[in-house]
């Protein structure tokens, strides 16, 4: 991704968490560039050693709870699997 795109979708992110009541306190810009290079760097190995997944509902679901339970807020306990 050139530094460009990359620095636009951080603020991007950055300023849709502020507007979020979901959203955990916290540094946005920060927030935003740890999650938007976790989600990378998944989407990144997975290209490399697993491309069959990308296409699956089941790693989008994953990745959509990475970025959930990162940034939920303390009142929002996740729901676990199996009502653990």
């Amino acid at each position: 991704m050139s530094s460009e795109v990359d620095t636009e979708m951080r603020e991007r992110l950055r300023a849709n968490f502020a507007e979020r009541r979901d959203v955990r306190r916290g540094d946005r810009a920060l927030m935003a560039w740890v999650i938007a290079h976790a989600i990378e760097g998944v989407v990144e190995v997975t290209v490399r050693t697993a491309p069959e997944l990308i296409g699956l509902p089941q790693f989008r679901s994953e990745l959509i709870e990475l970025a959930t339970r990162y940034l939920a807020t303390a009142e929002r306990e996740p729901e676990l699997p199996g009502g653990a």
